[in-house]
């Protein structure tokens, strides 16, 4: 987890590509196959996806950036797997951290 959010930071900070930075972590690729096996890593999973998103639209939005400096396309479709999640982040994050403590 902690390693997520250092290649976020990256990803954001240092305009690296998403593919070198966050999507090196298989579990972003499709967070609903461990969602039995570990609700907390999957509920931070779908967070960072949600905060990918986020930013990546906003950055798209405001058309701030360069292409050499910041690129926002992936060789996932983040959007088709948040299709699949069904429930919101916010409930998620909030069972597991009932369950952490």
């Amino acid at each position: 987890m902690d390693a997520t959010l250092a290649m976020l930071v990256t990803w954001i900070s240092l305009a690296q590509q998403l593919d070198q930075t966050l999507l090196t972590n298989i579990c972003l690729h499709r967070p609903i196959l461990i969602k039995k096996t570990n609700q907390t890593l999957y509920a931070f999973s779908t967070a960072i996806l949600h905060l990918m998103q986020t930013f990546r639209g906003c950055v798209q939005l405001a058309a701030v950036f360069n292409e050499e400096d910041f690129c926002p396309n992936s060789t996932i479709d983040t959007q088709a797997v948040m299709a699949e999640e069904e429930n919101s982040v916010e409930e998620l994050l909030e069972k597991a951290q009932e369950k952490v403590g």
